[in-house]
């Protein structure tokens, strides 16, 4: 029965049950976090489509140093420069665009699967993954996360593009990948995994390239990508250029290598728990620094090195799920904190695009299973099926309903913050901001004091290290500090 399932159908059902979950954000409010500064206190918007703000969002961090640009991000600026020429700081407009383009992501990754999988169920399953999951609730309901749903839109395209590509390759058609591909980079910095995923597609399921991997097919197929490579090689190197130069990497006083090391791998396992047990989300995740907890890195890593180790040993096999967990693995790498950015260990956004690769591995195993003679020829398979699909859907969209609910406004994303994490001082500091600004000053105070009481080590140091430096007479490093 699932083969009669139109491609059009799924595509509508994709599309009411995004809107279902997310319409909500249309009356939804700025936040005191990143959209003061990119967008409702960005002078640099009211230029609107011009030719100058035309030419500002394309040089921003390029050849000019911009605070209110994060990144060389030129689409994602441009976005927001259409979003204040047609409705100005509407904040609600703003959303609107936000879940729109959301849900084009979803409908992309969705095309992009059909030729791979070639199957329009699985395809349809896996994108109503991405659209509803919990974890994807931050970049859709946070204004300033835009860049990752403009990032995530021109990946899967560029993934579509390749499925073209790879059935009958020729100059131009790859052109149109690097195209894209490039387009993906100018939305944010961080499709510089993407080659990488694409030679995993060449494994399985495109079928281009055979176990073991190193061969001279692989050379070929690594060396088809390496224009790929380059660009994003380039792209990657200006943004942590940019991040240094407006202060976001990581002190490594605080945050020492084996920290770094071990946080990642904590963050890895958190990311992994979430997805399927989707409770205490929160904008932002507190970095522990010193005080990481050993044990935890400890059972993390041993839990990455046994699934890494079942899926190479069933990569022949089962080759989806070696292709799932290593798309999961190498899309996180870059934002998994061994290059610390800010003050945070983790943040839900960074799973927008690496989780398609689990939502991969368990659609497709599940569809084995399923197609066991035994299971295939009982009566109870397909209302069985779909009863799960939709229970298991119906449980993600009602959780994410509930967790979009929370970013209503400052007040709303930092008290929740606060009730789901512990030490967390950067929420305090901003609902104390939020606080005060809606005249309940006392409250703000209160948790203004609160931030100091528990970012004081810190500050400590940044004031120590400020005075050594000034006395070595290295006045930009103390400045910084």
């Amino acid at each position: 029965m699932w083969r009669v399932v139109a491609p059009s159908s799924i595509c509508v059902a994709l599309g009411l049950i995004t809107l279902g979950i997310f319409a909500q954000t249309f009356a939804f409010k700025f936040l005191n976090c990143d959209d003061d500064l990119f967008i409702s206190e960005n002078p640099r918007l009211t230029q609107g489509l011009s030719a100058k703000g035309l030419g500002w969002a394309f040089t921003a961090n390029l050849i000019q140093d911009d605070a209110n640009a994060e990144y060389w991000e030129p689409l994602t600026l441009v976005s927001r420069l259409a979003d204040v020429q047609f409705s100005g700081l509407n904040a609600g407009a703003h959303h609107r665009t936000n879940v729109l383009l959301h849900l084009a992501a979803g409908l992309v990754l969705f095309g992009a699967l059909r030729p791979l999988l070639r199957s329009d169920l699985r395809s349809g399953l896996i994108a109503a993954l991405f659209l509803i999951h919990p974890l994807h609730v931050e970049p859709v309901a946070w204004l300033s996360a835009r860049k990752d749903i403009l990032n995530a839109l021109f990946f899967f395209g560029t993934i579509w593009a390749y499925a073209h590509y790879a059935v009958r390759p020729s100059r131009r058609r790859f052109v149109l990948v690097c195209l894209v591909f490039l387009f993906a980079n100018m939305a944010k910095p961080m499709a510089v995994s993407l080659p990488f995923v694409l030679l995993l597609l060449d494994f399985w399921p495109l079928r281009r390239l055979g176990w073991p991997l190193f061969n001279r097919a692989a050379l070929r197929l690594f060396l088809e990508k390496v224009p790929l490579i380059l660009v994003a090689a380039v792209i990657a190197i200006l943004a942590v250029i940019d991040q240094q130069r407006h202060g976001a990497i990581g002190d490594n006083a605080l945050y020492p290598l084996p920290v770094r090391l071990g946080s990642a791998a904590v963050g890895y396992c958190a990311y992994l728990v979430q997805t399927f047990v989707s409770t205490n989300l929160a904008i932002l995740y507190p970095h522990p620094g010193t005080d990481l907890n050993w044990s935890l890195v400890v059972a993390s890593a041993a839990c990455l090195l046994l699934i890494t180790a079942l899926c190479l040993l069933n990569a022949k096999r089962r080759p989806w799920l070696f292709v799932g967990w290593s798309w999961f693995v190498v899309v996180l790498l870059p934002v998994s904190g061994l290059v610390q950015i800010g003050e945070m260990a983790r943040a839900d956004r960074y799973t927008y695009v690496s989780l398609v690769g689990i939502f991969l591995l368990c659609v497709q195993q599940a569809s084995e299973w399923l197609n066991h003679p035994l299971v295939r020829r009982a009566r109870w398979r397909t209302p069985s099926v779909a009863a799960l699909i939709c229970l298991i859907l119906g449980a993600f969209a009602i959780v994410s309903w509930q967790q979009t609910k929370t970013w209503y406004d400052s007040i709303s994303v930092f008290r929740h913050a606060l009730a789901v994490t512990s030490d967390n001082y950067i929420a305090e500091a901003n609902l104390g901001s939020a606080l005060f600004d809606a005249g309940r000053k006392a409250e703000g105070i209160a948790h203004y004091n609160e931030a100091i009481r528990l970012h004081a080590s810190a500050l400590e140091h940044h004031r120590r290290t400020a005075i050594e430096a000034e006395l070595r007479n290295q006045l930009p490093i103390a400045i910084h500090h």
